[in-house]
């Protein structure tokens, strides 16, 4: 008697739970470009129709083979995605419709895409000129920049000129652009002492990629002016001939023999 009752249980537990309605797998693997298949199992004892929303339109599309049926019958869910398909996790929800929803369920979709793997991120590199420059406190330096991309899809770069207290920035004429582009940047040294050596730093950054580059300033001694020395070679040069005259004229007598 218990023997029955346990039958009797069983096929009620089939026919009316939870699994009258179930999936092969709820998950599932595919490559950009690939399709998967998940069966769908229905045991219900009336007309049935699937619906599935939740897969973007830029991973694939899905496909149901029948939509409907009654009683027991098996569909096939197709998952087929894109050759471009981003990677990702996509959760699609089926629904089992008769009159009104009967049930819905949840499959899981990892797409793998591979050539995302090749895309290389935007890179850059930042030339100068010049480098290393020495001068004397005060004077001014005209540089020349050339920012150039590297790999990868062209960004816009902004340049930053770091902040230095003995370097005053007069100028900057390109701030931000598309490389590849060049730029010029006037400075000034202030305030240094003969002997310091001041570094400038320029910066350039874009949304993924930052690069920066140096100039190294010495700071030397004002060199000797030379128009003392040109005043007094021009005054023995225009004294000589005077001399001459006087010497001519007998005005200047030298006595050779008290020398």
């Amino acid at each position: 008697m218990m023997y029955l009752i346990m039958i009797v249980l069983l096929i009620f537990v089939q026919a009316f739970g939870d699994d009258t309605i179930r999936f092969d797998r709820d998950e599932v693997t595919v490559n950009a470009g690939e399709f998967a298949n998940i069966i769908a199992i229905i045991n219900i004892d009336k007309r049935v129709e699937i619906s599935v929303d939740g897969l973007p339109e830029d991973v694939g599309r899905i496909i149901i083979y029948p939509k409907h049926g009654v009683s027991q019958f098996n569909s096939t869910i197709t998952i087929a995605t894109y050759d471009n398909a981003p990677s990702g996790v996509y959760k699609v929800r089926v629904d089992f419709k008769g009159e009104e929803i009967i049930e819905s369920r949840e499959i899981t979709v990892i797409v793998n895409n591979s050539s995302e793997e090749n895309v290389k991120t935007f890179d850059f590199e930042i030339n100068l000129e010049p480098q290393a420059v020495e001068i004397i406190n005060g004077e001014k330096i005209e540089y020349k920049i050339f920012v150039e991309p590297i790999e990868g899809e062209v960004e816009e770069v902004r340049l930053e000129v770091l902040e230095n207290e003995k370097i005053k920035i007069i100028e900057l004429n390109q701030s931000s652009f598309i490389p590849p582009f060049n730029a010029t940047l006037t400075a000034q040294v202030t305030n240094a002492k003969v002997g310091d050596v001041l570094k400038l730093i320029i910066a350039g950054e874009s949304e993924n990629a930052y690069d920066s580059i140096n100039s190294i300033i010495k700071i030397k001694k004002p060199e000797e002016s030379t128009l003392n020395k040109d005043v007094m070679l021009f005054s023995l040069l225009s004294i000589i001939p005077i001399l001459a005259y006087i010497f001519k004229k007998g005005w200047i007598k030298i006595n050779i023999r008290s020398l």
